[in-house]
């Protein structure tokens, strides 16, 4: 299971128009932003992981399932991707644990609901910090526009090529 959250760009621009612009072109077009796109996506994977590695054991194990790859014609970086132990434990570490959880029985003979214990779930994990992350979204923010800039100058170069003929 891979971590894909959508994602708002503030101050974009005419970001969404440029991404239709590239899912536009000819496939040989395509495929060769699609290899500058990666290119320029993995020093950006390559500081997730880094920062993962520095955030403790549990995280580096999930930050080293970490690639670059291009997700709809856009540079991606996707944490946890396939079936291993990286991928049960990106959530936990990337968001944290902790949490208060009540738990409940379902129903007893009569229809009533019985509260079992109110307890700690996911203790293994460092605090929850809610959608804030611990390493792989502040990276993003930090280090983001490295990487959107230049595939937009590199989609914006292989457009004007294109509509030249």
């Amino acid at each position: 299971m891979a971590l894909a959250i959508k994602v708002d760009v503030e101050d974009g621009g005419d970001f969404a128009s440029t991404l239709a612009a590239a899912r536009a072109l000819p496939s040989d077009l395509k495929r060769k932003v699609a290899r500058e796109g990666k290119t320029l996506a993995q020093p950006l994977a390559d500081a997730v992981e880094r920062k993962a590695r520095s955030q403790g054991k549990i995280a580096s194990i999930a930050g080293a399932s970490t690639k670059a790859t291009i997700r709809q014609a856009a540079p991606a970086v996707v944490l946890g991707g396939g079936s291993g132990l990286a991928s049960k434990l990106v959530f936990g570490a990337e968001f944290g644990g902790g949490v208060k959880r009540l738990t409940y029985y379902s129903r007893s003979s009569t229809g009533a609901r019985y509260l079992i214990t109110l307890r700690h779930t996911t203790r293994h994990f460092r605090p929850h910090k809610g959608a804030t992350g611990y390493f792989f979204w502040p990276t993003i923010r930090a280090e983001g526009d490295l990487v959107l800039k230049p595939w937009a100058d590199s989609l914006d170069k292989a457009i004007a090529e294109w509509s030249r003929g």
